[in-house]
């Protein structure tokens, strides 16, 4: 997998976040609507009981009667919408979360594809370098020339041998430090 994939599959993560945020808020107000036309209701609906005593008392018309009964209705609208609104915004917020997800692996395979691939390149070139082969290929001849150990011409053997002795010597520190300028060189933050 290439850098561009990586690439890509960062960017397609990059909105996601901010767009989950967007529907949070909206189901906060939904909520807060809600709660709102809740309380409403609850008075709308103390007043309508007292205006129906009223009305029986004939201190109340029956209009007004209506006009708190049809406050009251409008309102259980208002706070049915508020409720839809708000699971709306709630299954969106879940859509969301599980693209978040799907996008957080692709980004963990495209990471680590194009990690291994950049190794590989790199592995690859040492493997090809033509100074790296001929001073093994004198450390071989050198080492097979002493006459008692004839098995030294095979190259697997020879370099699982002296595997420590042919590489550089490195520092876990070291090894720390060149993995953090990789991963910014690179944009493999986070």
């Amino acid at each position: 997998m290439s850098k561009l994939a990586l690439i890509a599959a960062q960017n397609a993560h990059a909105e996601l976040p901010a767009r989950r945020g967007k529907f949070v808020q909206k189901q906060n107000d939904c909520e807060s609507m809600a709660a709102e036309k809740r309380a409403q209701i609850a008075s709308l609906d103390v007043a309508h009981r007292a205006a129906e005593q009223d009305f029986i008392c004939s201190q109340a018309t029956m209009q007004q009667v209506q006009e708190l009964r049809q406050k009251l209705e409008r309102t259980h609208t208002e706070l049915a919408e508020a409720e839809r609104l708000s699971a709306l915004t709630a299954e969106a917020i879940a859509e969301t979360d599980k693209q978040i997800s799907q996008s957080l692996q692709s980004i963990a395979i495209a990471r680590r594809d194009f990690c291994a691939q950049t190794s590989n390149e790199k592995l690859q070139k040492i493997k090809e370098s033509k100074q790296f082969r001929d001073l093994l290929l004198e450390a071989m001849a050198a080492f097979a020339a002493n006459g008692s150990y004839h098995w030294t011409l095979n190259v697997h053997r020879f370099v699982e041998q002296n595997l420590t002795r042919i590489l550089p010597d490195i520092t876990e520190t070291e090894a720390r430090e060149a993995t953090e300028r990789f991963k910014k060189t690179n944009d493999l933050e986070g």
